[in-house]
């Protein structure tokens, strides 16, 4: 069972956190935004924990389909550049691939606003119910 915490979800990698996994959170990502916005724009960005580049790759190319502008890093970035950059390119959201303070056997989708926050527990409440 897919359950957010703060800011979004972490799982241990190969376990809880796989490809399915990542595909269900970002489709249901999606589906919540797209009711409020036709073309979003999202930041994704990634740390240096195993395959996060991969899985934002992925993030960026799921999110292609349902029709969103997607500006993805070239390299791991620290979280709180995809907050600024959020905030300062004027993005709908941001996304970053990391499990923050958790043990290097895990990792997570993070959700930021469009002011480079972290989402409320109501929109991830809202976003768990399109899993």
């Amino acid at each position: 069972m897919i359950k957010f915490g703060t800011d979004g979800w972490r799982g241990i990698i190969g376990e809880d956190f796989t490809f399915e996994n990542l595909r269900k959170i970002t489709d249901a990502f999606a589906k919540y935004i797209l009711e409020q916005k036709k073309k979003p724009k999202i930041l994704i960005g990634y740390d240096r924990r195993f395959l996060s580049e991969r899985y934002a790759e992925f993030v960026a190319r799921r999110l292609e389909q349902y029709g969103f502008f997607i500006y993805l890093f070239e390299k791991y970035v620290p979280t709180p550049l995809v907050s600024w950059g959020v905030k300062n390119k004027g993005m709908d959201n941001g996304i970053i691939i990391t499990a923050s303070h958790n043990p290097y056997y895990y990792n997570g989708f993070k959700i930021k606003n469009k002011f480079g926050a972290g989402i409320s527990t109501e929109e991830t409440k809202k976003i768990e119910s399109f899993l």
